[in-house]
């Protein structure tokens, strides 16, 4: 038994990337052969994949969010206690450029 989830989960409620692309060009000739441009381009970004973050902090500083189990708690299947990370799936960055 174990009391952990090293290769990951995934959450039902895991939001699909979004993304907002705004492009505006302005083009102008000033002479012959002389044409000045101007170019602007906004990307917006919601919901990226941050990979798996362990969500039970298990090596953190303050401790893990389930208590580590002791050695009576390890093959116990009532006991409310975990033996290392809880990697989850997560959607949360986000980028603007």
């Amino acid at each position: 038994m174990t009391k952990q989830a090293p290769s990951g989960l995934s959450p039902v409620d895991v939001p699909s990337w979004t993304a907002l692309h705004v492009n505006l060009g302005i083009q102008r000739e000033i002479a012959r052969d002389f044409v000045v441009s101007a170019y602007f381009a906004y990307r917006h970004f919601d919901h990226l994949g941050l990979g798996q973050l362990d969500l039970n902090h298990f090596n953190s500083a303050r401790g893990p969010v389930i208590p580590k189990c002791l050695d009576a708690q390890l093959n116990d299947p009532q006991a409310l206690c975990s033996t290392g990370a809880m990697n989850v799936q997560t959607n949360a960055g986000r980028a603007t450029y």
